[in-house]
C-alpha cells in the first residue's frame, strides 16, 4: 500500500464544523496521492483572543509543517496561511490558495457586515442566505447547504461572528508584498467577493483568474483547476 503524503487543508468560515467536509469533496480528485487532513478554522475560538488566534496558527505550522507536504487554504483558511507567510516561507512547501481576500475592501465590508448583523440577531437563516449568495453566485446556493439542519443555531451564529469579524480585522498586504515565497492563488473570474478589487498581485505569488467561476472556484470550474493544482503540488502534467 503506498505511503501517502499529507495536504494540511484549512477551511472557510462556516456555521458548523462538518460543513468543512463540503468544502474538501472537489479535493476528492488527490486522494489517490495524498492524504488530506482538514481543519475547520473554527474549532477552538472559545477561548481565543482576536489579536492570538494568528500567533495560536504559527505555533500550530511550526510544529506540525514538517509532517504535510503542501498547505491549502480556503477563503479563511488562506488568510491564515498568508498572516503565517513568513513561517511558511521558512518551510518552503507548496502553498495553493484559494479566493483569499488581502484585505478587506468597502464591498467585501458591506456583505459581511450584513451577516454579523443578521447573526447578533439570532436569525441565522437570513444570516447564511446573506452569506452564500455572493459566495456562490452567478450560481444558485446548493439546496444541501440551505436543507442542512443546524445543531446548535446560536452557536453557529456565534462561529459566524467572530470569524467575519476577524476577517475585517486583517489586513494581510505587507506580508505578501514582502514575503519572499512562491505560491499559487486562484480567484473566480465572476466572483462577487473576492476578486482584483480585494486581492493584490504580490511579487512572488502565481495570481490566476479563473473563468467561469465564482468564489467557489474548483467546484464551479473544477476542469480548469485540476491541472493548476497538479503543478502547483509538483506533478508533471501530461
Amino acid at each position: 500500500m503506498m505511503n501517502k503524503e499529507r495536504l494540511l487543508v484549512i477551511g472557510p468560515i462556516a456555521p458548523q464544523a462538518q460543513d468543512i467536509n463540503h468544502i474538501c469533496r472537489p479535493l476528492q480528485f488527490l486522494e489517490h496521492h495524498y492524504q488530506i487532513h482538514a481543519i475547520d478554522p473554527l474549532t477552538e475560538i472559545t477561548e481565543t483572543a482576536h489579536h492570538q488566534y494568528y500567533p495560536c496558527w504559527q505555533q500550530y505550522l511550526t510544529r506540525e509543517a514538517k509532517n504535510f507536504a503542501a498547505f491549502i487554504g480556503f477563503s479563511f483558511g488562506g488568510i491564515i496561511l498568508q498572516q503565517n507567510l513568513p513561517t511558511l516561507a521558512a518551510i518552503n512547501k507548496p502553498i495553493l490558495l484559494f479566493s483569499t481576500p488581502s484585505y478587506v475592501n468597502k464591498a467585501l465590508s458591506e456583505k459581511l457586515l450584513a451577516v454579523i448583523d443578521c447573526c447578533k440577531h439570532q436569525h441565522l437563516l437570513q444570516a447564511l442566505q446573506a452569506l452564500y449568495k455572493p459566495v456562490f453566485s452567478p450560481n444558485p446556493i446548493p439546496k444541501e447547504l440551505l436543507n442542512t439542519q443546524v445543531m446548535n443555531e446560536k452557536e453557529a451564529c456565534r462561529r459566524l461572528i467572530w470569524g467575519l469579524t476577524q476577517v475585517l480585522m486583517t489586513d494581510s498586504r505587507d506580508l505578501l508584498l514582502h514575503t519572499r515565497l512562491n505560491y499559487t492563488h486562484l480567484i473566480g473570474a465572476q466572483s462577487d467577493l473576492v476578486n482584483k478589487e480585494n486581492v493584490i498581485k504580490a511579487p512572488t505569488m502565481s495570481l490566476l483568474e479563473i473563468p467561469h467561476a465564482g468564489m467557489r472556484v474548483l467546484q464551479d470550474n473544477p476542469e480548469y483547476c485540476q491541472p493548476i493544482i497538479w503543478e502547483a503540488l509538483g506533478h508533471e502534467i501530461a
